[in-house]
């Protein structure tokens, strides 16, 4: 029993062997032959993929991050610059929309998307073929063959799939890629923004990123050289993007005339500057249809060309210029916007003639009618020998504003002080009074209850004296009623006029 035991073992090691060196034939690199369950082609002879068929890459988007500046001799009362001045890029950098990459980046993007298919490919064929071998140990019967059917057919459509890729060509991936990239900047944590000094190669590949930004930093008799270098993954090269011989202590100014350089570098383009201001603060300004802000707008990475510049708000006139910018020109527009027929409000005064000011400009004498303003403005209006009203005109109201105008005699601030006084106390005794006819009420309810109840089991006296004192009772309840309401006519008047007061004072 042992001997034929290790027999079939043996058996099935040999036939395990022979089996995967006839799959293995079945997946040799471009060039080699496929001939595994009857089909015959070669790798060479099959077409690439269609052009709806390409890879997608793995990302929208490049990994942007900064690291430190390498140090070269650089004394350490000037180490903190290596840090410092990397800190200054990632500030200016760090909203940086997009780039442009270059077409050998976007051969190396179609190379590595290419490359993740093929991977991916051989790994399906590989558990396949893993899978089949399985199932030549065990017992014969339809479910199997259903199953070896099922996975041969994978296969072949595996093996398609992978003379396709490596047939594909990748710069016809590349045309297919986008251009431009979004940029997404990278912290090495929450609290440290900046990767370490080392190789940028070896910085990149450990961070996972698609661009490293960072430089070099040498000492040499009292004055720094300082070079800015952008790492490029896809290509694995590193480009000097601008450089500068300084004093340590100017350091800081000098790297400022340096960022359109480094800047053009990350974009990879041309770049310019606009900057536009309006004279209303609510006005939306578009650039070629697109909204870049309200107001005012500052496009620091403007591709150079011809642009058209819309300014438009409620109550002007939609303005509209085109213009031209070249590569590194800053360019500034001012507006102003022409205001368009608004509608009117009609300012009364009683006693009439009183100078209207709005926003400390003279518009007449009242009653007179004006031009509503686009937002609130406020307001006042002067007569001689009387108190200064104020008040604030608003965009949409009411047609017609009328004040009273108090003689300047009266102490305003006083006035007001007594009538606000005199409403609180009013409105005080009204609080006080509302509990005495509620209690009485009560009162009054439960001793007409007692009454009902017991009546019959009192003597008639008794019965006179308790109801003489339910109905005095319920006199003085309704006498409570009417204090109540006087006082709360009372405390309506006293409103009246701490308004009427207040209509006078107009926060004087």
């Amino acid at each position: 029993m042992m001997g034929r035991s290790t027999s079939t073992s043996l058996d099935r090691v040999l036939v395990t062997i022979m089996l995967g060196t006839i799959l293995c034939a079945g997946m040799l690199p471009a060039g080699g032959s496929d001939s595994i369950d009857g089909q015959s082609a070669t790798f060479s002879d099959a077409g690439g993929l269609h052009s709806d068929e390409y890879p997608e890459e793995e990302r929208e988007y490049l990994r942007l991050g900064f690291s430190a500046f390498a140090a070269d001799a650089v004394p350490s009362e000037y180490r903190y610059l290596t840090r410092s001045l990397a800190l200054v890029l990632v500030e200016s950098f760090s909203d940086i929309p997009e780039r442009r990459r270059s077409p050998e980046e976007l051969l190396a993007a179609a190379g590595e998307a290419l490359d993740r298919l093929e991977s991916g490919t051989v790994a399906r064929i590989a558990d396949l073929v893993e899978e089949r071998d399985e199932l030549l140990f065990t017992e014969t019967g339809e479910e199997r063959e259903r199953e070896r059917s099922r996975i041969d057919e994978e296969l072949s459509s595996m093996r398609d799939m992978l003379r396709a890729v490596r047939s594909t060509d990748a710069e016809a991936v590349a045309e297919t890629l986008s251009e431009r990239v979004r940029l997404e900047v990278v912290r090495e944590s929450e609290e440290q923004p900046l990767f370490g000094s080392g190789e940028p190669a070896d910085q990149a590949q450990r961070h996972d990123l698609d661009l490293l930004l960072g430089g070099r930093m040498r000492y040499d008799d009292g004055y720094l050289f300082i070079e800015f270098e952008l790492f490029v993954t896809a290509t694995s090269e590193v480009r000097a993007t601008a450089s500068t011989l300084v004093r340590p202590e100017d350091a800081f100014d000098e790297i400022e005339p340096l960022l359109p350089q480094i800047t053009a570098a990350l974009l990879n383009r041309d770049f310019a500057v606009l900057t536009v201001e309006t004279d209303e603060p609510r006005a939306a300004i578009s650039l070629d249809g697109a909204v870049m802000g309200f107001g005012s707008a500052r496009l620091r990475y403007l591709e150079p060309g011809s642009y058209e510049v819309r300014a438009s708000a409620a109550g002007f006139h939609d303005y509209s210029a085109h213009i031209e910018i070249e590569a590194s020109e800053e360019q500034r527009i001012d507006i102003e916007l022409e205001a368009t027929h608004r509608p009117e409000v009609t300012v009364d005064s009683d006693p009439p003639g009183a100078d209207l000011y709005v926003g400390g400009e003279w518009r007449g004498r009242t009653p007179l009618t004006i031009e509503r303003p686009i937002g609130p403005r406020s307001a006042e209006l002067r007569l001689e020998d009387h108190a200064a009203s104020r008040f604030v005109l608003e965009p949409r109201g009411p047609d017609r504003i009328s004040r009273v105008l108090a003689p300047d005699t009266v102490d305003l601030s006083t006035e007001l002080r007594d009538r606000r006084e005199g409403f609180y106390r009013s409105l005080g005794w009204f609080a006080v009074s509302v509990p005495v006819p509620l209690i009485l009420s009560g009162v009054w309810q439960s001793r007409a209850d007692f009454y009902v109840d017991n009546q019959a089991a009192m003597a008639a006296d008794e019965r006179e004296r308790f109801v003489r004192a339910t109905n005095t009772i319920d006199l003085v309840r309704w006498g409570g009623v009417a204090v109540s309401g006087g006082l709360l006519i009372n405390s309506v008047v006293q409103l009246v006029r701490y308004i009427r007061a207040s209509q006078y004072y107009h926060f004087d």
